[in-house]
């Protein structure tokens, strides 16, 4: 004995199944630019210990990202403002390697080890000749 078979509306399916795809990808699309974001932050906290190869690579990263996004045709809307701040992303992280370079040109490169371990020492502190002038 065969199971009965019961005819759907595939029209009806189809339709709601593509509009979900069409969200999940609207989603993806925004975690995407808000990891542009995310990506931004950690940038500047490598540039405080000037590392200039990581900003390179954050940056390379969003000018791929942002030629992707430059084949969309995004109207306004959620993700067209996501959109908007990957440009403000980009260009945040080409002043920060510019301020980075002119750092450096200037002679006031210092090592990531050093930035993350104790500061050196006579900074800021007075020294005991100097205290006892006082």
């Amino acid at each position: 004995m065969k199971a009965p078979q019961v005819k759907q509306s595939t029209s009806g399916f189809s339709s709601a199944l593509s509009r979900f795809v069409l969200l999940l990808l609207f989603r993806f699309l925004g975690g995407v630019l808000d990891f542009t974001g995310e990506l931004n932050r950690y940038a500047i906290a490598r540039a405080t210990v000037r590392d200039s190869a990581a900003v390179q690579l954050c940056r390379d990263l969003v000018d791929a990202l942002m030629g992707r996004f430059l084949q969309f045709d995004l109207r306004n809307g959620s993700l067209r403002k996501k959109y908007d701040s990957l440009k403000y992303t980009l260009k945040k992280m080409e002043g920060t390697l510019y301020e980075l370079a002119l750092t450096e040109g200037m002679g006031l490169k210092i090592s990531s080890e050093a930035a993350m371990g104790e500061p050196p020492t006579g900074a800021g502190e007075v020294e005991r000749g100097e205290e006892e002038d006082m």
